[in-house]
């Protein structure tokens, strides 16, 4: 809530299948990823995209908010396509 990115880096990556990964993150008040931890999901094929987004999700960096929760918590939501 009231938290905005301001850096979202795409996940890079090589996987043979797609699927779509949701990434449970806490953020503390300067804006930085502090935990990230992807939600299992049946369609995943390739184990190794868990680990695309977690890296990609621990690099985002969100608005600073000294009244925001500390940590706060969030999702990011990613959608690998096969390559």
């Amino acid at each position: 809530k009231d938290r905005f990115h301001k850096r979202l880096p795409i996940p890079v990556y090589l996987a043979q299948s797609g699927a779509k990964v949701i990434v449970d993150i806490s953020v503390n008040r300067n804006g930085n990823v502090i935990k990230a931890k992807s939600r299992k999901n049946s369609s995943v094929s390739d184990e190794q995209i868990y680990l695309y987004a977690e890296v990609a999700a621990s690099k985002t960096i969100f608005n600073s908010s000294p009244d925001a929760p500390e940590p706060q918590s969030g999702t990011i939501h990613y959608t690998f396509i096969a390559q």
